[in-house]
């Protein structure tokens, strides 16, 4: 990737399937022509071709962009292994069906013609003379003798290969227990879904002078996935495997169910062609959650927890259920030590002793009765909440506006009791007819209409 240019955003768009116009194999053109007005027979014309492509063996060795796991030793037992091809179409460039050739794209889903089978040692334990990995031979080993099922019968017609293939022509093979095939391989539906297309490309790409690409590939690439996890602390083989017109021999259910016309066949084996193979080891520490938070407490407890070497039963207790011992500073300036724990508890936790709602953080502080300790846990929670809320400048700018509302219309509610209280007679009698007031008592009112005034003059800069 070019030094100080902006890094690519990489797009990634997932297809189901790339079909396609013709898949490999040959076929036969017939193109005839009659004309009405004659009585002669129609005119045609036959012809015969093939398309080509890899059948038992990749031809072209980087046929395979990459692979996962790689060759080595890692932490791999959560990741299925996949193969990753240059050519989106290759995955349906044949089918598992054995009546399968012209692919239109209003069909429905296709299964793929390639398989990943994983094995390891433990596989093949009860499977006297069988081995996972894969031997040399040719294509005429793939017409197979009584007793092995494969892709041909036992009868060597070349005529059942594809032009260009001949019987000597090297390949690798896999050969396996019918019943052990039946616990590995995918069913016919399986294998629906375990390829698709990945359409990679870059935005944003800059280029400095002399740098030609970001150093990534994109375009249009297959991935192959397995069926099976690895198994941790075990070597792992991967075969990529040609399943094409098998379909018959494939398992029917997720429990190794034979197909219905192979049912008495549990003796035999299946004689497949490898493309590709390759062994990795998944070794290593696991990296699920738990056993992570295990190997950081020497008790082995899958809780995050701080180690307690006394002898106390109650601080080993909350020390065991996440809580920790932390500085707490009172408000009247006293120190003092306080629990404290995360929001994530791995037990119910019974907050029945909170009461809501919570005014303050000093209101949601809880006594732990068997240490005598303040229990700052919901307290901390309520201030981060409350930090939370006014970091975002809507809400905080709503609360300031709903309270300062609230204050006005308290502060008017207040001044008008105290207005009625006091004045509301002679306010009511002042509004009535000056003739019937006498001057003593308009003379009386001033001080009483200076006040007033006073206490609205108030009211106004309070509310202001």
């Amino acid at each position: 990737m070019s030094a100080g240019g902006p890094i690519p955003d990489e797009n990634v768009t997932f297809v189901q399937h790339a079909l396609p116009g013709l898949r490999n194999g040959p076929y036969e053109l017939t193109v005839s022509h009659r004309v009405t007005e004659t009585l002669g027979a129609p005119m045609s014309r036959t012809y015969r071709f093939a398309v080509r492509g890899d059948r038992f063996r990749l031809s072209r060795l980087d046929m395979i962009q990459s692979f996962f796991p790689a060759i080595g030793a890692g932490k791999f037992d959560t990741a299925l292994p996949h193969v990753v091809l240059r050519s989106p179409t290759f995955p349906w460039s044949r089918s598992p069906n054995a009546q399968a050739r012209v692919a239109g794209s209003s069909e429905p889903d296709q299964p793929t013609w390639l398989a990943i089978l994983l094995l390891d040692a433990d596989d093949i334990a009860s499977h006297q003379g069988a081995s996972i990995s894969a031997r040399d031979g040719t294509i005429a080993d793939l017409f197979a003798p009584a007793g092995t099922i494969s892709y041909f019968g036992a009868s060597q017609d070349p005529l059942k290969l594809d032009p260009g293939d001949t019987m000597d022509q090297p390949i690798r093979i896999v050969e396996l227990p019918l019943k052990l095939f039946w616990q590995v391989a995918p069913t016919l539906d399986d294998l629906k879904l375990l390829a698709h297309v990945r359409r990679v490309a870059f935005v944003n790409r800059t280029r400095m002078p002399g740098v030609n690409d970001v150093g990534e590939p994109e375009g249009d690439f297959a991935v192959v996935f397995g069926n099976r996890l690895p198994a941790h602390g075990r070597v792992s083989t991967v075969h990529l495997v040609s399943l094409e017109g098998l379909a018959g021999v494939l398992p029917t259910g997720p429990d190794s169910t034979p197909p219905p016309a192979h049912a008495g066949d549990g003796a035999k084996t299946i004689r497949l062609a490898a493309l590709s193979s390759w062994s990795f080891a998944s070794m290593g520490e696991s990296a699920t959650f738990t056993d992570a938070l295990k190997r950081l407490n020497a008790d082995g407890l899958p809780t995050l927890h701080l180690p307690d070497a006394g002898t106390n039963p109650q601080v080993k207790d909350a020390l065991a259920m996440g809580f920790v011992p932390l500085s707490h500073r009172l408000r009247d300036g006293g120190k003092t030590v306080s629990w404290y724990r995360g929001p994530l508890a791995p037990y119910a936790v019974d907050d029945g002793r909170l009461r809501t709602p919570v005014n303050s953080a000093d209101e949601a502080l809880l006594l732990d009765p068997t240490s005598g300790m303040l229990d700052t846990s919901y307290a901390a929670a309520w201030t981060l909440g409350r930090m939370l809320a006014l970091q975002d400048k809507a809400f905080s700018t709503a609360l300031y506006g709903w309270r300062q509302g609230s204050l006005q219309k308290v502060a008017a509610n207040v001044e008008t009791n105290i207005l009625e209280s006091c004045f509301g007679d002679r306010i009511r009698n002042a509004a009535a007819p000056t003739s019937a007031l006498g001057s003593a008592s308009v003379s009386a009112l001033a001080p009483e209409h200076l006040m007033l005034g006073a206490l609205l003059s108030l009211g106004q800069r309070r509310r202001e």
